[in-house]
């Protein structure tokens, strides 16, 4: 009988410990982060398809359709992590994209400018800090990994947008 219970608790110590060492897993934490890359990069998409149509000056144009490829091209990738995953790539937008959505695409001219760019700033700072924060702290490899290559282009498109809000 003891050394029944012994060889169970050593199985148990060993399945456990197989768990806590497997970080292809996803977790709550994974999941999050997972919810938000997917709202930030559905906004930002969505506005700058906006911005290609409405945009007032070419770089911000530009700007916007360099945007578009470049998510495409991560979000590809992120769609690919989490497909090994079996998990399904998140749909919506952040919370307040109605509101947002509404204010900017009312907006003519330079105020549509200053508004997209404004919405582009916020969303990749917060972007940025979001990725920083999970190679920090995030739990899975594949993630952090697409987190880690990504993170430039995020800190590339935040540089830029300040760069076009500077000279309106």
């Amino acid at each position: 009988m003891l050394k029944t219970m012994a060889a169970s608790l050593v199985a148990l110590g060993l399945v456990v410990a197989q768990g806590a060492a497997d970080d292809s897993k996803v977790n709550e934490a994974d999941r999050e982060f997972i919810e938000k890359v997917g709202a930030c990069c559905n906004t930002e998409v969505k506005l700058s398809e906006m911005a290609t149509k409405s945009g007032s000056r070419s770089e911000v144009k530009d700007f916007a359709k360099n945007l578009l490829d470049d998510h495409a091209k991560l979000k590809k990738e992120f769609e690919t992590v989490l497909k090994n995953k079996s998990i399904t790539p998140p749909t919506t937008e952040a919370k307040n994209f109605k509101e947002v959505a509404e204010r900017v695409s009312s907006a003519k001219g330079a105020d549509f400018d200053a508004l997209y760019l404004e919405h582009m700033i916020k969303n990749h700072e917060e972007a940025v800090k979001l990725f920083e924060t999970y190679l920090k702290d995030g739990n899975n490899t594949d993630l952090k990994q697409w987190a880690k290559t990504s993170l430039p282009t995020l800190t590339q498109h935040l540089e830029r947008a300040k760069k076009l809000a500077a000279q309106k």
